[in-house]
């Protein structure tokens, strides 16, 4: 009856989204939005994410924070990524290229691309990663550099869906509440098919706040 889907980045998709919409077939994005459609979103507020993690490293004395990404072609990480450099100006600190970590697809070896951000001068104290994945990978990757989470280096996440018993410590987390997301999205849709042809308007983003 209807469909849920968070799209990926690019516009391959875009003809199969564009045909969904002149079908009247109901249809919400969720994290991000599909541009160039009218099809209505369910997002977070991931510029706010990434101001609010920041801040919260600025407030704690951190003044030198790598930003772990990714998935960095994906909007949302681009999103936590410009309000971390949001909160970098308004804090009067510059926002270092060296700190921001391109992670390849495969997590593996992340241990050398934080090796080569801790051995630059005025060193890290803190580590933002773009989500639970890359996190963990972040605090194995520590590990076996030998370095003290969070004594050495502070490790913050965004999402705090963090698997049990997936690390040793507890992790400092942006909380992202997926089942609100979720109940949005599901609410969105059920609008559409109990009203099916009403046109939707092209700017329909509903953003959630972090917390």
């Amino acid at each position: 009856d209807g469909l849920i889907v968070s799209p990926l980045a690019g516009r391959r998709n875009l003809p199969l989204y564009r045909s969904l919409v002149a079908a009247g077939f109901p249809a919400v994005a969720v994290m991000d939005s599909v541009p160039g459609t009218a099809i209505p979103c369910v997002k977070y507020d991931d510029l706010g994410a990434g101001r609010m993690a920041t801040d919260y490293l600025f407030d704690r004395g951190h003044r030198h924070i790598v930003f772990a990404g990714w998935h960095t072609e994906l909007q949302p990480v681009k999103d936590r990524f410009h309000g971390y450099a949001v909160s970098h100006r308004a804090s009067g600190v510059a926002v270092r290229p060296e700190l921001r970590l391109r992670l390849p697809k495969v997590l593996v070896h992340i241990e050398e691309s934080l090796a080569a951000a801790l051995a630059v001068s005025s060193p890290p104290t803190a580590v933002l990663a773009e989500n639970e994945m890359v996190a963990v990978s972040c605090l194995n990757g520590l590990a076996l550099l030998r370095r003290r989470v969070p004594e050495d280096v502070a490790v913050m996440v965004f999402g705090d869906q963090v698997p049990e018993g997936a690390t040793a410590i507890p992790l400092t987390a942006v909380s992202l509440d997926e089942g609100e997301l979720g109940k949005r999205a599901l609410g969105v849709l059920v609008r559409q098919i109990d009203k099916p042809g009403k046109s939707q308007p092209a700017a329909l983003v509903e953003t959630l706040r972090p917390h």
